[in-house]
């Protein structure tokens, strides 16, 4: 009977606040789609922009939704005395969390689910269409070397190769002997990519020479190594973080931002939870003291803090080159001892009460 209601006015509540960021984010996906600098898109264009938007930017937001909705439910529970029947029966706040957490279990059990699946798919999906309208202007290059030469590959955010540049050097005169000039990569379905309109140019001593040579093909280790290093970190899956950050680890390149945001997705669960109990230990209380605008108020203000908080110490934790899993980490254990020190309170509170 108590979790068939904990479990009715916690969902009511979490869906009435999802589709409240839902629609605020619609409206501010929807503006920067038209906002955009190279944006000539068609009124399906635009939907399609901003729908495939909303699903990382949900997820971003999801702590926050989460505080919030258990606030709401708390504070209804408490508006209608049933918190203090809950009470009376013999059941502790830790059990009421308990109860809570497993109730909402499907959300933490889809945050783990479609950040591996689902979000990083849409994600990259609003990348490339994005980067349509002008997909040379987003990409950014990236260096390496094959086989004695340099080679510079220009990937896009949404992790496309769109041109490819060979240079041969000459060890005799220190210059560079000839360049291969390549158009898009097409990727086939073993994973292998091959470069269209390659043209070679030859530099002589008085004249350059250019003809058109054979397709360059690259295979799906390196397209793969390709990807990682060219996508935006929050379109790839989460096994693809830890994939990245391992290989760029392996090859001395900045590997921080990939294995910060993968341990950030992995904790992303217990940060659920303590957002549940953040909630119950402000909002399980009689609504003659807080009524219910003020809990909703102060759950969205320690929402933010604690974004904002979060935020700062991934910033320093990137800036002072600390091991990337303190990043998610900190924030953990500071509503950890927050959590503790508020019982402790509660505790001599209660204790001191019964003494007087």
């Amino acid at each position: 009977m108590i979790a068939r209601l904990i479990r009715r006015t916690f969902w009511t509540a979490f869906f009435a606040v999802f589709l409240v960021f839902t629609g605020l984010e619609t409206v501010f996906r929807l503006f920067d789609t038209l906002n955009h600098e190279h944006a000539d898109y068609s009124a399906y264009e635009i939907m399609l922009v901003t729908a495939s938007a909303l699903p990382s930017r949900l997820y971003d937001h999801l702590a926050l939704i989460i505080l919030i909705a258990a606030a709401l439910g708390f504070g209804a529970l408490s508006k209608t005395s049933e918190i203090t029947i809950i009470r009376a029966a013999g059941v502790s706040r830790k059990r009421l969390v308990a109860m809570v957490v497993a109730a909402l279990s499907p959300v933490l059990l889809a945050s783990i689910i479609l950040v591996q699946f689902g979000i990083p798919h849409a994600e990259q999906l609003h990348l490339r269409l994005v980067d349509q309208p002008d997909a040379v202007s987003t990409a950014h290059r990236l260096w390496t070397r094959q086989a004695g030469a340099y080679v510079a590959y220009d990937v896009t955010p949404a992790g496309r190769v769109v041109s490819r540049t060979a240079l041969q050097p000459d060890t005799e005169s220190h210059t560079f002997k000839s360049v291969i000039v390549s158009g898009a990569g097409d990727a086939d379905l073993e994973g292998r990519v091959t470069f269209q309109a390659n043209r070679l140019m030859t530099f002589q001593d008085a004249f350059i020479s250019s003809h058109e040579t054979t397709q360059v093909v690259i295979d799906a280790t390196e397209y793969q190594r390709l990807q990682w290093m060219g996508t935006e970190p929050r379109a790839l899956p989460v096994t693809a973080l830890w994939n990245a950050s391992t290989y760029l680890k392996s090859e001395n390149l900045n590997f921080r931002h990939h294995e910060q945001l993968f341990w950030a997705r992995i904790l992303l669960p217990v940060n659920l939870i303590l957002m549940i109990a953040v909630a119950a230990a402000y909002s399980v209380g009689s609504t003659r003291q807080v009524d219910m605008g003020q809990r909703v108020f102060t759950s969205v203000l320690v929402g933010l803090i604690y974004k904002y908080c979060s935020d700062l110490v991934a910033f320093t934790v990137y800036l002072l080159t600390w091991p990337p899993i303190l990043a998610p980490l900190v924030p953990v254990a500071g509503v950890l001892l927050a959590l503790v020190v508020w019982d402790q309170r509660d505790r001599f509170r209660v204790s001191r009460s019964s003494v007087a």
